[in-house]
């Protein structure tokens, strides 16, 4: 496998010549093409976990001697983000919350600039934050609930799972109640319900409506007015049951207040065709007659007609097209003039949902609109271990089938290199030409894509106060190890899932009979 990322970083080094010829015609070019070579040292590295046999979804004790070291790597994120940011962390130490999202969740209050603080104040209260993500962990598939990861302008642009179906929420109900000791904070509500609603519910409409219910106070207390969906089925099925749902096809339409987009995007397993065609996406296109894709494209009119495209075409896009495109959208619609946040989100949220944080967070940081203190190499360690790995990306697995989409999210960048993605609005800022130029410089002087030890010891001189983030080249391995927490997490992972079999087989009928007319 190594060999195999070997091979790869020959490839670009071949490629060095038009990536720099490219860079002569645009400064923002030089900020995104420059991370191609940051990718072949930063994905090579974060591989190596796999050579040392740290398979996180085996529970193999290794991981747990490495606590430690993801332990500096939650540090060195945390370092990164309060460079330019003041924030608050919530604590999910033992996965309590969810298991396989950070032990340390970042939440970002305001710029830490005097400008900026009183410019885009924040108005949420952390204390209530934590409780309204504890009462609604349930609506989303593996819990997986909706987190605010990126602050621009004031606005959040969060990601999640997209929302579980019931019979998750029945196992995860059942689970909850009897490892609490006979209560479940799902079930808790400021509001009573009048005994005559109650009368005229039944049992399922009342947890969903509680649950889902929870969910959307979160939305709206996180200012979130739209929604991204990136599924390209209504609803998740497996073994003839929906095991997930998504906002669109709630039928008690109780997310009708948000602007729903449905914009289907292919699964991991179709980049698997990707890796097998060279790892080239042009002229790659996704199959849209299989049975199960049934989610068209739904954009509102309001927010196509800012862009100059032919939604009907979507199609027929190829993957660098349809990617382009859907990136255009989300940088229209979070620099909009109003203030609102924007939550994405596929079926698990740890494969699609990081590929566009992660180009939304690189492309803002290119025009220097967020992040502004970070180096490149910076803000490539902040994304590759926050926004996959700590939340949850299985790239062993991923590898393992040859389903490549962790690379091609970074390699993707020479494709958003012109002004059409860039966010910024004209005159541009001095700060940011600089930026662009010492990034630019920062690249030549990286050598060697194969050098690994090389890059750790450069990323760790560009470090200000310390040696911190100099251990990643050698132990990368922990920043791939999100759900392994404590002998603990895995054990309840493994009574849940347990749980969750046996309300299938018990109920076997009873889900065959209603699976089609429920939520």
């Amino acid at each position: 496998m190594l060999q195999v990322h070997w091979d790869r970083c020959q490839l670009y080094r071949g490629s060095h010549y038009w990536i720099f010829e490219a860079a002569k015609f645009s400064l923002r070019s030089n900020v995104l093409l420059h991370t191609c070579i940051y990718l072949t040292h930063i994905y090579s590295v974060c591989t190596m976990y796999q050579a040392f046999g740290l398979d996180h979804s085996t529970g193999n004790s290794p991981l747990v001697r490495n606590q430690h070291m993801c332990e500096r790597i939650e540090k060195c994120c945390l370092e990164l983000f309060g460079k330019d940011y003041c924030f608050s962390v919530i604590h999910n130490g033992n996965g309590e919350i969810c298991s396989h999202y950070p032990r340390l969740i970042v939440f970002l209050e305001y710029e830490s600039t005097d400008q900026e603080r009183h410019t885009f104040e924040s108005t949420v209260q952390v204390g209530k934050l934590q409780d309204l993500i504890h009462r609604s962990k349930m609506a989303r598939c593996r819990g997986r609930f909706v987190c605010p990861v990126i602050l621009y302008k004031g606005k959040h642009i969060c990601r999640s799972a997209t929302l579980a179906g019931w019979g998750e929420l029945y196992g995860r109900t059942g689970y909850n109640y009897i490892f609490s000791g006979g209560t479940d904070d799902a079930w808790a509500d400021t509001e009573d319900m009048s005994e005559e609603d109650s009368a005229f519910r039944n049992a399922d409409s009342q947890l969903f409506d509680k649950v889902r219910g929870h969910d959307i106070k979160l939305l709206r207390y996180l200012s979130v007015a739209y929604i991204c969906d990136l599924m390209v089925e209504n609803k998740k099925v497996k073994f003839g049951l929906n095991v997930t749902s998504s906002e669109k096809v709630d039928k008690a339409q109780r997310y009708a207040d948000f602007t729903l987009l449905s914009i289907p995007y292919p699964g991991c397993e179709f980049f698997k065709e990707y890796k097998e065609r060279g790892y080239r996406a042009e002229g790659l296109v996704f199959n849209w007659k299989q049975d199960y894709v049934d989610a068209p494209l739904s954009i509102p009119v309001s927010l196509t007609e800012r862009l100059n495209i032919d939604w009907s075409e979507y199609q027929s896009w190829d993957l660098v097209q349809q990617t382009q495109n859907y990136l255009k959208l989300l940088i229209s619609i979070i620099n909009g003039d109003d203030d609102s946040g924007l939550l994405i989100h596929c079926i698990s949220g740890w494969d699609r949902t990081p590929l566009f944080i992660s180009l939304l967070r690189l492309s803002l940081w290119a025009d220097g609109l967020i992040h502004a203190s970070l180096e490149p190499a910076e803000i490539l360690y902040l994304t590759v271990a926050y926004d996959w790995f700590l939340f949850g990306h299985m790239l062993v697995d991923r590898l393992s089938k040859g389903e490549e989409i962790f690379f091609f999210c970074f390699d993707f960048l020479k494709h958003i290199t012109s002004e059409d993605f860039s966010a910024a609005k004209p005159p541009r800022q001095p700060k940011r030409t600089e930026n662009l130029v010492s990034a630019r410089s920062f690249y030549w002087e990286m050598g060697d894509p194969g050098a690994l030890a090389q890059f750790a010891l450069i990323y760790s001189a560009a470090k200000t106060g310390g040696n911190v983030c100099s251990y990643y080249g050698a132990n990368a391995d922990c920043a791939a190890i999100p759900e392994a927490r404590t002998a603990r997490g895995i054990a309840a992972f493994a009574a849940q899932q347990s749980l969750l079999l046996f309300w299938l087989l018990r109920f076997r009928i009873f889900f065959f009979l209603f699976s089609s007319s429920k939520n």
